[in-house]
């Protein structure tokens, strides 16, 4: 936790290629945590990594209130959506061809921040579709808990059993903690009832200021942390950088 890892990006790339089909969800109950960023991040990095072997990576943004993926690349108002993709895998038409995101190897799909409600089986579909055709899938949900009662609690009920890893984002606000414990306790009654079965790993990405060990000058922030990971994650520190808001830049 204590310092900046070194990336090894031809090591993330043998893992995933060898695991062949990966998909990530990046979740919270609570927003402005950073989501849509870290989920650029992985999205970009996974692309790098896997590049060079053959493998190619998807980012879909299933954040139907919130969509700010086509914003922060940019993208046409004419580019495919999940929406758009959606409807043609559910007719057996040819999917519409992703957005090549900055000229990247990562292939993207927006959203539209009006769009209805997903069923399960359409998201069971584009999952299907996902590892059927990219060796890693990052996927950007709604700032919700799994449920029923609105279409964001949905899309992340239907998602949460395709994935392999989740990552929840936190920042130092108690109100970003509260969100994560809330995504932990539905996991983990997810699990309980049956319906996670693939054995996902969940990761709590801290994004821990630099200038500040919060940890002494807090440690009631600590304590949280260590509650956090006796719930199941697994917290990975991750230094607080500028560099973090050019990640739409490429």
């Amino acid at each position: 936790r204590r310092r900046e890892p070194d990336v090894d990006i031809a090591r993330i790339g043998q893992g995933l290629v060898g695991l062949h089909d990966t998909i990530v969800v990046v979740g919270s109950r609570k927003g402005g945590v950073g989501k849509t960023t870290e989920s650029l991040g992985l999205g970009f990095l996974g692309a790098q990594a896997v590049e060079a072997l053959g493998g190619c990576a998807l980012l879909l943004d299933a954040n139907l209130t919130n969509a700010d993926v086509s914003v922060q690349l940019r993208l046409s108002a004419s580019a495919p959506t999940v929406r758009d993709l959606v409807k043609a895998l559910m007719t057996n038409a040819p999917a519409p061809t992703p957005v090549s995101a900055l000229g990247t190897a990562l292939s993207v799909y927006g959203e539209n921040r009006e769009t209805e409600r997903y069923a399960p089986l359409e998201i069971d579909t584009l999952a299907r579709h996902a590892r059927a055709y990219y060796t890693l899938t990052v996927v950007d949900l709604p700032n919700a808990t799994p449920g029923i009662e609105d279409k964001s609690e949905a899309v992340v009920d239907a998602w949460l059993p395709h994935a392999d890893v989740v990552v929840i984002p936190l920042d130092t606000s108690a109100a970003s903690f509260e969100g994560a414990a809330d995504m932990l306790r539905a996991i983990s009654d997810l699990q309980a009832s049956g319906r996670l079965t693939r054995g996902s790993d969940v990761v709590v990405s801290f994004l821990s200021p630099r200038d500040l060990d919060v940890r002494r000058l807090r440690p009631e922030l600590s304590a949280t942390l260590d509650q956090l990971e006796a719930l199941g994650a697994t917290v990975v520190d991750v230094p607080g950088s500028p560099r973090l808001a050019l990640i739409d830049w490429g």
